[in-house]
């Protein structure tokens, strides 16, 4: 999914990237579980969507203006070719700008999670679960939200994280060997209910 998603390669190299992939390890092929949503979509619950229009409406309303402001103000110090001010603050509003651009196309691309629409029988988007650490016998809870919603560190894991995706369709009692980029991880799924409960 990750080699057809990507836009720099060509239909030919998808296909043939694909066909060896499933004759070389087929167990990737065979094991690959579709996620219930669109990759082209963002997910994100109420309060993560509201903050990222704030942050949005934040570079929109405060940063730029006030950039606009200094690149005035540099302005009026003279010689441009050599004004470092002016130059700093023409980088500092192209920055602002690619970063609205992107938010505002992230915004219209979002799609809010329904808590009506979130299964307590498996791990998917929407539902809150504890797990066991087997080796180090450590528990922790977390939620499987959008990227908008927190981090790990707040009880949230991205659905688009490769930890996400490796529980996705799992069940309570389910144990489940995943390789990360830190290490292998050998858990089991405590409980599944729903975040919005």
């Amino acid at each position: 999914k990750r080699i057809v998603a990507q836009d720099e390669f060509s239909p030919d190299f998808k296909a043939a990237a694909v066909e060896w992939i499933g004759e070389h390890e087929p167990d990737i092929v065979e094991e690959e579980v579709t996620p219930p949503w669109e990759e082209s979509c963002i997910y994100s619950t109420a309060e993560g969507l509201e903050r990222r229009r704030d942050q949005l409406r934040e570079i929109m309303d405060v940063k730029l203006p006030k950039n606009f402001e200094d690149i005035g103000r540099a302005r009026a110090f003279g010689d441009l070719s050599e004004n470092a001010e002016y130059t700093a603050a023409l980088e500092t509003r192209d920055q602002l700008t690619r970063t609205a651009s992107t938010m505002k196309d992230e915004i219209d691309r979002s799609v809010e999670i329904d808590p009506e629409a979130v299964s307590v029988a498996e791990v998917g988007l929407g539902a809150q679960l504890e797990i066991l650490d087997l080796e180090s016998d450590e528990r922790k809870t977390y939620s499987v939200l959008g990227p908008w919603d927190g981090s790990p560190e707040d009880g949230v894991l991205n659905y688009q994280s490769p930890l996400a995706r490796a529980l996705f369709g799992k069940s309570a009692g389910d144990e489940v060997e995943i390789e990360l980029p830190g290490g292998q991880m050998n858990l089991r799924i405590e409980k599944v209910r729903s975040h919005f409960a």
